[in-house]
């Protein structure tokens, strides 16, 4: 399913000026319906998640009965969809690849390619003076898709499969590398362009250690010394067309090293963690404050124009509190660590979901938007499902 569709189709018509509501109902129905099969499918499961949707629902009337903002409700029932999301879809995916096997597999392969021509097809409709762009209405492009933070995290997962499929033949990686490479630079953030080439040189680097002998080594090492500077350079030019690296000399030239890296973000982590030291009750230091109560804090500083940290960490502690930090970053631990072992067992999608889970939980430091995403969330468990395909049962897939 092209999944990417409805996110592009909702963010044309909100950038021709029409709020249908098109996404959230399709999300929500989605999330019903997997739901109701994961009840079918893993009655445990269902019980976490279904204790997940009550905890949220709880603390979203509390929240509401403070503030007594309908608005603010339907805000934070929308946002705690978007985290259990994540796992919901983790363990639907999960059972359909124990049960389904090869079946899936070539399923799950015409999802990612499907929704990786979509994305292609929205970025460069940007490039050609489309949609939106990534920063400052001119630099970067994200198309007709509305998050360009999420857009971020889903071309990180959506490349490194694609680099994954690819791998086996030389060439075609190459030519698949720099297809990955420009489309970063078209959107134009760090974690988009640093994710990327990390991705390519990792996969390129775990291919070549499975291949002992000395003329493979030298063909490929050779492959790299002339590819790599290719690349940087590549990179380099695309940043500073993209206008990109005026917005960092800016930063760099004004800012400190952290607040460089971080595009300020610290700066936000700072009063949003003062706010948490030196403001919030025992019961709210566990528990967290929800979106409305901190959006009216938080956005009195900055005079309305920002009411979240948009680090996902600092997030969930405001909003949720300790409590939510704990569960949300510990089923986050579970995912990363079941993929390393996959990694290390040599299960068939080991390597890539390890690398990009691993560059997702920088990204949520860095960009945020990563843990609660709408549009993130399927690809995510999607991903991190077909660790299970290797590990329990003993085909091998091409």
């Amino acid at each position: 399913m092209a999944f990417l569709l409805v996110d592009a189709a909702n963010g044309f018509f909100l950038h021709k000026g029409v709020t249908t509501g098109a996404a959230e109902i399709f999300k929500l129905l989605l999330f019903l319906l997997l739901f109701l099969r994961v009840i079918e499918l893993g009655k445990v499961e269902a019980l976490c998640i279904f204790a997940a949707i009550v905890f949220a629902f709880v603390h979203s009337m509390m929240g509401f009965f403070v503030t007594s903002n309908l608005s603010y409700l339907k805000e934070e029932m929308v946002f705690a969809s978007k985290v259990i999301f994540i796992p919901l879809s983790y363990v639907y995916f999960k059972k359909l690849v124990e049960r389904e096997g090869d079946n899936f597999i070539g399923k799950v392969k015409t999802i990612i390619k499907t929704n990786f021509v979509v994305l292609i097809i929205n970025l460069l409709l940007g490039v050609l003076g489309f949609g939106y762009a990534q920063y400052g209405g001119t630099i970067g492009s994200v198309g007709f898709f509305f998050s360009g933070n999420e857009v971020s995290g889903v071309q990180l997962i959506l490349s490194g499969f694609i680099l994954f499929f690819s791998i086996k033949k030389k060439k075609t990686y190459l030519l698949v590398s720099f297809l990955v490479l420009i489309l970063a630079m078209v959107k134009a953030t760090k974690v988009a362009i640093l994710g990327t080439v990390i991705l390519i040189l990792y996969l390129y680097f775990l291919h070549s250690r499975k291949k002992s002998n000395n003329i493979f080594i030298f063909k490929y090492g050779l492959i790299l010394l002339v590819v790599s500077p290719m690349l940087f350079f590549l990179v380099k030019v695309g940043i500073e067309q993209s206008g990109l690296i005026n917005r960092l000399i800016h930063f760099y030239s004004n800012k400190d090293l952290l607040t460089f890296i971080m595009s300020g973000r610290n700066i936000y982590a700072k009063i949003g963690l003062d706010l948490y030291m030196n403001t919030f009750s025992f019961l709210e230091m566990m528990f967290g404050i929800g979106m409305g109560r901190l959006s009216e804090i938080f956005s009195v500083p900055f005079y309305g124009l920002r009411n979240t940290v948009e680090i996902d960490f600092f997030d969930f502690l405001l909003y949720y509190g300790l409590i939510g930090v704990l569960i949300n970053f510990g089923f986050w631990a579970y995912l990363t660590i079941k993929s390393y072992v996959g990694y290390r067992k040599h299960a068939d999608y080991g390597a890539v979901v390890f690398a990009t889970n691993l560059l997702l939980v920088f990204a949520s430091f860095t960009g945020g938007h990563i843990m609660y995403s709408g549009m993130l969330g399927v690809f995510i468990g999607l991903s991190n499902s077909l660790i299970s395909y290797k590990q329990d049962g003993e085909k091998k897939i091409d």
